[in-house]
């Protein structure tokens, strides 16, 4: 009977074991997979806004980040699940600048801003990497 006892609670700790690393896996691969999707989106129309902004077309510029701004509100709440909400307001208050400086004639604040949306894509991307330095 006490042998029984052990082989139930042994397939027990097992599952447990199997579940926790589940969960473990899934918490960090879920917001690699939302980070590397927004960045992948984002980056592109970014360099088109960038490439619009350094040839002095800002006009041109203001749909591009109109869909930068579509794309970061679409997946905001997904994002403010996995990372402080002062890097996802961050982002968003870059984009909604860029926005505002793309209808003016203020082309280096525009090319500011740009590279603010674009490092703070950066950021979190690599703020989810599995690292040692990440977990100390």
């Amino acid at each position: 009977m006490v042998k029984q006892s052990f082989k139930g609670m042994s397939a027990a700790v097992a599952a447990g074991i199997i579940l926790s690393f589940v969960i473990t896996a899934l918490a960090c691969i879920i917001p690699k997979a939302v980070t590397d999707g927004i960045c992948a989106d984002c980056i592109p129309l970014i360099d088109e806004a960038l490439d619009k902004a350094l040839e002095n077309r800002n006009g041109e510029a203001t749909p591009v980040i109109e869909t930068i701004i579509e794309i970061i509100k679409k997946r905001r709440y997904t994002l403010l699940l996995f990372f402080d909400h002062k890097d996802v307001s961050e982002l968003v208050r870059s984009a909604e600048t860029a926005l505002e400086l793309s209808k003016t004639d203020d082309t280096a604040q525009l090319i500011t801003e740009l590279c603010d949306i674009g490092k703070a894509c950066d950021y979190l991307k690599h703020i989810n990497d599995m690292s040692i330095l990440n977990i100390f």
